[in-house]
């Protein structure tokens, strides 16, 4: 049985209110027992937010999804464009670095440049394998995607 709260119904509305201004809630208790004489401790506040944002997550994460599905196709070829230019520059890195003979200072530039090169690419990847499901089995990520096979007709 979850544990009653300190914090009356009626006065739910104004502590999410004053956290959405950015009170936090050792300051929600303190006000709460100026304004409204309600004595209560920061973890009651705490777990009054938590249960909130816990019941609003399905329809916050439903919300978002509808909003990133409407520029999913856009963003996927941005971030393959991002991919590919990223491994063009390692490959420029590469040829920085053969270039700068003993030049220890374009040496070392050049090795930074394909560092944060390679970094992004991996970034990218784990991304593309985070949205598309591939590194989790939870249901904690966003939806997978739908294929639509065609429809099989006997051979004659």
């Amino acid at each position: 049985m979850p544990r009653p709260t300190s914090i009356p119904p009626r006065l739910h509305a104004e502590v999410l209110a004053r956290a959405g201004e950015g009170l936090n809630c050792a300051d929600i208790a303190s006000w709460l027992g100026r304004e409204h004489n309600v004595k209560t401790h920061e973890s009651s506040v705490k777990r009054l937010l938590r249960k909130v944002a816990a019941e609003r997550a399905p329809i916050a994460k439903a919300v978002v999804t509808e909003q990133l599905s409407k520029t999913l196709t856009v963003d996927l070829s941005s971030m393959n464009a991002l991919l590919k230019r990223s491994v063009s520059n390692e490959a420029r890195c590469t040829q920085l670095i053969k270039a700068a003979g003993d030049e220890p200072v374009l040496q070392l530039r050049a090795m930074e440049q394909m560092r944060r090169e390679r970094a992004e690419q991996r970034s990218l990847l784990e991304l593309r394998f985070r949205l598309s499901g591939a590194d989790s089995n939870d249901d904690d990520v966003m939806p997978r995607g739908l294929v639509v096979l065609p429809a099989e007709t006997p051979d004659e």
